[in-house]
């Protein structure tokens, strides 16, 4: 009884802010590019995904174990699979998406991300990075609790190529809203490098993503998968 009250205020707020926006911090907001996203919301059959420059060439949900990548060959187990590919004029990317794994997998992810994990609502990740002929370091990212509606417990993450780390912290606040029962949902994420925001999404309604101007290619298409990432997870979650 208790969370389906909760379920039912969250989604009360949720519909009280649709045409309002994510809080973001005013420096970045200013000194970003934000872009709306198109396709998010339909059919799923066939669907494609674009903002800005950038471009999904193919979704698939619930692929096989055939792809070699080594996050994903290891969680067999998980009851969800996304894959992905995004890029732009100069580079591309493929990711592969697992979440709910399975419990006997949970030591498997905290040896490859060396974090103390104890959920299974878990959403991670791997990015394979393509240049021309040139395929760079590829990096996985994990975010815990992301549907997590207790503003007392964490669901953040990272994404890491084992030299460089993103922090993902979520958004909690409404532009312009005070009001307590507005931090009882997430409302997208911020991903930060060196304590300075790099990049954002917005999760609800269509889905915004924010790009800092000037931000390394690299970085820039790394930023990008995360958040396209985190956009899908929410329909794979349906």
């Amino acid at each position: 009884m208790k969370n389906y009250l909760i379920s039912i205020i969250c989604c009360l707020t949720f519909h009280s802010c649709k045409m309002q926006q994510m809080a973001l911090e005013t420096t970045f907001e200013q000194n970003a590019d934000m872009y709306p996203v198109k396709g998010r919301q339909g059919w799923l059959i066939n669907q494609k995904m674009a903002f800005g420059d950038f471009k999904t060439k193919q979704i698939k949900r619930g692929w096989t174990s055939s792809y070699n990548i080594p996050l994903i060959v290891r969680f067999r187990g998980a009851k969800e699979k996304l894959y992905f590919s995004l890029g732009d004029s100069t580079l591309q990317s493929e990711v592969f998406c697992v979440s709910k794994v399975a419990t006997q997998e949970l030591s498997l992810l905290r040896d490859l991300f060396s974090v103390y994990i104890d959920s299974k609502d878990i959403f991670t990740g791997s990015i394979v990075l393509k240049g021309g002929d040139t395929t760079l370091p590829a990096w996985n990212f994990l975010i815990s609790n992301p549907n997590n509606l207790n503003p007392l417990e964490i669901s953040d993450g990272f994404a890491t190529n084992g030299i460089q780390r993103i922090e993902v912290k979520n958004v909690r606040e409404i532009k312009g809203s005070n009001h307590f029962l507005s931090k009882m949902n997430i409302y997208g994420y911020v991903l930060m490098l060196d304590n300075e925001v790099i990049g954002a999404v917005e999760s609800f309604n269509n889905g915004r993503i924010f790009l800092k101007k000037g931000l390394n290619p690299t970085l820039r298409l790394v930023v990008a998968n995360v958040a396209t990432a985190l956009l899908l997870r929410s329909d794979l979650n349906r």
